[in-house]
């Protein structure tokens, strides 16, 4: 359970030029996910970033329902070049098919993200579907929310679903950065004892550093473990991670960068 070590500082530098580009971005969020993004596509999730094998059996499912970090999920994309730079620099220009929240109607993007609180529904249909077809243990799904997502009641409702049906191939990864759009998470619905809330909703939680990639890891292979329950994996990520002065500053949930400011976070993320 080594991991390889991969340039994230890239991925960030991508995330800054998709925003910079579009003129506008979720920034804090997209950058919070990058390890988890990281360790999920070339570690955990059976991904493909072959295009015949989008909708294969063999692959699993993973999808975005914190949909405004999508910007981190293109970076990706780009990375492994299904997306091209002509994608990046005409981000949220016309024409172009990438939108500021994640849309199911475009490659390796399986829901729709945009409206908080219905992806991870989504998946625990998918989830339950597959367990009425008797593939359960052939694919998995995972599942990104973030901690401002979990006010929505749709969420909790999916939770008990997905307890009371046993959907133990599909696991949900919260992005817990601690801010939302409007505030500190906690201040607006407190989720601690998180670890406990979870566990005592039937899932199999673990709690980690969701910017250490070892650590993510070693989560992961945890809750595979358990095969009589779904799972629950809660990041402790920092909003805007990598650019000093967007961590734990949410004015950068959703700010425009200007030259100057651009030029300073990427030159952070060179050094």
């Amino acid at each position: 359970m080594i991991l390889t070590q991969r340039n994230k500082k890239k991925i960030r530098q991508l995330i800054l030029k998709f925003a910079k580009n579009g003129a506008a971005g979720h920034l804090g969020p997209s950058l919070s996910l990058v390890e988890i993004f990281d360790v999920l596509i070339y570690d955990v999730c059976r991904f493909s970033f072959s295009q015949n094998e989008k909708y294969s059996s063999q692959k699993d499912i993973l999808a975005l329902s914190k949909g405004h970090g999508a910007m981190c999920f293109y970076a990706y994309l780009l990375q492994e070049e299904i997306l091209t730079t002509e994608d990046l620099t005409n981000y949220l220009q016309d024409g172009s098919h990438l939108f500021g929240l994640i849309e199911a109607d475009g490659p390796y993007r399986e829901i729709s993200g945009g409206s908080l609180g219905h992806g991870f529904p989504v998946c625990v249909g998918m989830a339950l579907g597959l367990k009425y077809q008797q593939k359960i243990q052939k694919r998995n799904i995972y599942c990104i929310v973030g901690d401002g997502e979990m006010n929505e009641g749709s969420i909790w409702e999916a939770i008990l679903v997905a307890s009371h049906h046993k959907l133990s191939n599909l696991t949900m990864i919260v992005d817990y950065n601690k801010f939302q759009a409007m505030g500190e998470t906690n201040d607006i619905i407190n989720l601690e004892p998180f670890v406990e809330r979870m566990t005592s909703f039937g899932f199999a939680t673990i709690r980690v550093n969701g910017h250490e990639t070892q650590e993510l890891l070693e989560g992961f292979y945890y809750l595979n473990k358990f095969t009589d329950r779904p799972k629950c994996l809660i990041a402790d990520t920092i909003k805007g991670k990598g650019i000093s002065f967007m961590e734990k500053n949410n004015i950068w949930h959703y700010q425009k960068l200007d030259d100057k400011l651009y030029q300073t976070a990427l030159s952070e993320l060179e050094n």
